[in-house]
């Protein structure tokens, strides 16, 4: 027998237009490191390298295949206006 074991997304209820909507936490940071990272003009592998990470991890963060670890977010990245 083979059993798949569905990965429970994080969900966040959030207002837009007026509506409260559930968000899936994941694919929602993962849209937002990839429209800081393209507003920078960056590749995946530059960002990756940035963060002492690989290009296809960026992709799954991006994705949302992956959850971002909050370990992963103590260096400032460099598409964030940092002070």
């Amino acid at each position: 027998m083979n059993v798949t074991k569905k990965k429970k997304a994080r969900v966040a209820r959030v207002e837009r237009l007026g509506k409260k909507v559930e968000v899936d936490v994941e694919r929602e940071i993962g849209t937002r490191v990839r429209l800081a990272r393209l507003a920078k003009n960056m590749s995946q592998q530059e960002l990756g390298a940035e963060f002492g990470l690989s290009f296809q991890q960026i992709q799954k963060y991006e994705k949302g295949t992956n959850r971002v670890a909050g370990s992963s977010s103590r260096k400032p990245p460099a598409t964030g206006d940092h002070a």
